[in-house]
């Protein structure tokens, strides 16, 4: 393991039907999505069984034993910079001083009013809600 490193769930893709759903979850005879969840349908992720054993489920959450979890990014910084800018010109003086980070994952799970939104930085998360009469787009 290395310092910084974000685990989760790889996903398969969202299920667009309950048909879809149902045959997923049957294909994981040993739980299914339980671990992670209850009540999929159509909209929900489905995730991937890593490790084969028939359920979706973080194992004993040790290095040797991470059930399907695996790496999915890293919040180290990769890359710092900086830079200072100096004009003076007949009394008058300019400072501008520039930094910052680039190459660095990102994740934050914030808990409003007891339901969880997913803020990565400054980007707007859409979560697509499928539902039996329409599909609606709501972004956070």
């Amino acid at each position: 393991m290395m310092l910084g490193e974000i685990w989760g769930y790889k996903t398969i893709g969202i299920a667009k039907t309950q048909d879809e759903m149902d045959a997923h979850l049957a294909s994981l005879p040993n739980g299914g999505q339980d671990a992670v969840g209850n009540r999929w349908g159509a909209g929900d992720i489905m995730y991937a069984d890593l490790n084969g054993d028939g359920k979706i489920d973080s194992g004993a959450k040790t290095e040797g034993d991470h059930g399907d979890l695996t790496i999915i990014g890293n919040n180290t910084p990769r890359y710092l910079f900086g830079l200072d800018l100096n004009l003076d010109y007949k009394g008058f003086d300019f400072r501008a001083f520039f930094q910052g980070v680039m190459k660095r994952d990102f994740f934050r799970i914030v808990i409003i009013s007891g339901v969880p939104h997913l803020l990565f930085g400054n980007q707007h998360v859409c979560y697509l809600i499928w539902t039996i009469l329409e599909t609606i787009l709501i972004m956070y």
